[in-house]
């Protein structure tokens, strides 16, 4: 009955085995030391012997689970045990001498010959048997135990690193023992720990995040007014392409390139564009103008005169309304504005959102509504008449309401580009010839051949005094003082970029070499500790190291063990001699953060010969460097600036009372 029930028992794990086995590891995870030992010796291997004497049933293992069961070094170093033969008569009490036990045997040495000491030999006579072993402990898992079988003797000369049975030592390295992984028994605990309840909840809070998370999209509106104070975000993905790839994060944006279009041999249609901006607006990654003009409603749902407007929704941008055209006929409402809308040719763009909304003594309504495709918008604009006029069906927004007649409401639009800016605002660049564009309407300037004059910057303000809202003259800056301060506003710019770059370089920098420094000193530090670890031998694996980091940590952390006091701390002077002179292969700084990312074993950055000297000289300037830091940090993004801008407060507070003092004089001089 025993031996069919282990014979059972012996079936359920070879199907569990069948279910569950994974790819190649080295590890029996959830065995004890105990169990993992029992199968790494051959617990389960073919044939092997029972408490009884007998061959377990004659049961043979499949190869696959006869490769899982024994590890990689027993099937790979350990030949096959001969059969046991009949011991031949001696002819020399020499050859009667027995053998010296094995590392393998089922007892020591010391222990046989205290048991029963042998008599002389004789030459015919063969040698005293050894005193029966004592017997052995119950295998685990209730199989019965196998009988060990002698390993062959490896010189010392020949072994490199560590044993398994040395390996199991490190807690880290217990899952690197055999060739496959196997069921264990925590896995299957899994199953029967299984609670509903605990699912159930999981479940709901799945559910409820996923409601939430709708919520916060379908009132986003609301959501960013409350975070931001406004209702949409003004920045998009085309913006990103556009400001880090054609302007190179800001910090060119090509105006240089105006002046070669600005030459007398390039086409009208070209002159004083900008190519670059042109680019961006055929790829769609920025804003081109589009007019609408000839603006009428028609058949509004609504049955009785009223004040009307329009409010139209173009992307990131703000709302544009139209001025309210009051007490008009429902029928039919013109708007004379023409107005300009910045779309984008591209799939990112939102659809242009046009509404009508009908004023009353308190309060608004939406009467109707129609959504435009940017794209199309752009292809009417470029068409001609009468293409370019579209008249489209609106979308009442109350269809239940009073007032709806039998035909939709509709709106008339022409689309055009440039038609009504007389000063082509979109090819003028201010910036380089600082003038100021002004539109002549009825007449043609005899100096630039348009319906619109150019003056300079400063003839423009002598012309036009600066005033208040009550017409009152207002005193400003002379024009030189005013490129003296912003010649002044870019050179403290200039300065707060080149310090703020360099301090963060430098912190950046120094902290990244601080922490590569640290982390080698550490791989040295631990392989410091190891060449005085029992047992040792090199060269030691990952899993090995990571357990005396590991046990070390939970022995000595807040112990407050000097240097030279423990094993744990060795001084600096030891360290350094390992790091001149290592007893394996130099570590990598960072090796373990990158195993642990799946990244590859013996990966990280190489540490150079004199690490652990430049760890020990620069580690006394830390509390230095980390407070230094922090004060350049905040100096520069903290005080700077406020620094700053009080200095042009000054400087200007001071030239406005130069020039009053200058007009107070020639008004004295007057008198």
């Amino acid at each position: 009955m025993p031996e069919s029930s282990s014979f059972y028992r012996l079936i359920s794990l070879v199907l569990a085995c069948q279910l569950w086995r994974f790819g190649d590891a080295q590890a029996f995870p959830g065995f004890s030391d105990a169990d993992a030992a029992w199968i790494a010796n051959g617990g389960f291997k073919q044939g092997a012997a029972t408490t009884s004497g007998k061959p377990s049933n004659g049961f043979q293992l499949p190869d696959w689970l006869q490769k899982a069961l024994v590890p990689v070094e027993a099937t790979t170093t350990q030949p096959k045990t001969p059969a046991p033969a009949a011991p031949a008569p001696a002819a020399s009490p020499v050859s009667a001498t027995p053998a010296p036990a094995t590392q393998g045997s089922a007892a020591p040495a010391p222990q046989t010959a205290q048991a029963a000491p042998a008599p002389a030999p004789t030459a015919a006579a063969p040698a005293a048997p050894a005193p029966a072993p004592a017997a052995p402990a119950p295998a685990p898992f209730g199989f019965a135990p196998t009988a060990p079988s002698p390993a062959p003797v490896v010189p010392v000369a020949e072994q490199e690193g560590l044993t398994l049975g040395e390996m199991l030592h490190f807690p880290l390295c217990k899952a690197e023992q055999g060739s496959r992984r196997l069921l264990s028994v925590n896995d299957l605990s899994m199953v029967q720990e299984f609670r509903p309840t605990k699912t159930v909840q999981e479940i709901l809070v799945c559910i409820l995040t996923i409601v939430l998370l709708l919520f916060l999209y379908t009132h986003r509106k609301d959501v960013i007014t409350l975070l931001t104070g406004d209702d949409r975000i003004h920045a998009t993905l085309p913006d990103f392409c556009w400001y880090g790839l054609c302007q190179c994060g800001g910090l060119c944006k090509f105006e240089w390139c105006v002046c070669l279009t600005s030459l007398p041999c390039c086409p009208k249609r070209w002159r004083g564009s900008h190519p670059i901006k042109l680019m961006g607006q055929q790829l769609g990654l920025t804003s081109r103008t589009i007019e609408l003009s000839n603006i009428v409603v028609g058949d509004l749902p609504t049955d009785s005169y009223g004040s009307f407007y329009i409010k139209i929704e173009c992307g990131k941008y703000p709302e544009i309304v139209s001025a309210v055209q009051e007490d008009k006929d429902p029928r039919v409402v013109h708007f004379p504005e023409v107005l300009t809308l910045r779309i984008r040719e591209s799939m990112w763009d939102s659809l242009v959102e046009i509404t009508v909304y009908s004023s009353y003594f308190i309060g608004v309504w939406p009467l109707c509504q129609v959504r435009l495709d940017p794209r199309a918008i752009a292809d009417w604009a470029h068409e001609d008449e009468p293409h370019c006029t579209k008249r489209f069906a609106m979308k009442p927004e109350d269809p239940n309401r009073e007032g709806i007649g039998e035909t939709p409401p509709w709106i008339s639009l022409t689309f055009g580009v440039e038609q009504a800016d007389v000063r082509r605002l979109d090819r003028f660049h201010a910036n380089q010839t600082m003038s100021v564009r002004i539109a002549t309407w009825d007449r043609y300037d005899p100096v630039t051949n348009e319906p619109f004059e150019e003056q300079p910057l400063m003839a423009m303000k002598h012309r036009f005094p600066l005033v208040d809202g009550h017409g009152n003259a207002v005193q400003e800056p002379e024009e030189s003082d005013l490129a003296w301060l912003s010649g002044m506003r870019s050179c403290l710019t200039c300065l707060y970029s080149i310090l703020s770059f360099f301090v963060t370089l430098f912190v950046v920098g120094y902290g990244s070499f601080r922490y590569y420094v640290k982390k080698c000193y550490d791989s040295f530090e631990t392989l410091t500790i190891a060449k005085s670890w029992k047992p040792h031998e090199f060269p030691m694996p990952t899993c090995a190291m990571r357990s005396i980091d590991a046990i070390c940590a939970a022995k000595l952390d807040g112990t407050g063990v000097k240097p030279g006091q423990h094993i744990c701390r060795p001084t600096d002077e030891s360290v350094e001699l390992t790091c001149d002179d290592p007893p394996q292969d130099r570590p990598k700084a960072f090796n373990f953060v990158l195993e642990d990312l799946g990244l590859g074993r013996n990966q990280g950055l190489p540490c150079f010969q004199d690490v652990c000297r430049y760890n020990n000289r620069i580690k006394h300037y830390d509390q230095v460097a980390f407070f230094g830091s922090i004060a350049a940090l905040c100096f520069i993004f903290c005080c700077f600036r406020p620094l700053a801008n009080k200095f042009m407060q000054q400087m200007t507070s001071t030239m406005q009372k130069v020039h009053n003092s200058k007009i107070h004089q020639m008004l004295h001089r007057g008198v």
